[in-house]
């Protein structure tokens, strides 16, 4: 899952970059997803139980 992951944003297809907005592969671009990017996988990795909802 977390391989997956890493790859989605390069394996967009071109409609999807298309209308994610001027510049998708710039630099803050990347910087951004790639942020968004740990956080998705540190919660998915970390042990422990989930967070409560509430």
């Amino acid at each position: 899952m977390v391989l997956r992951i890493t790859e989605s944003w390069l394996d967009a297809p071109p409609a999807l970059l298309a209308v994610s907005g001027e510049q998708p592969r710039s630099p803050a671009r990347l910087a951004q997803h790639r942020a968004a990017l740990i956080e998705a996988v540190r919660r998915i990795t970390t042990p422990g139980p989930p967070p409560h909802a509430g």
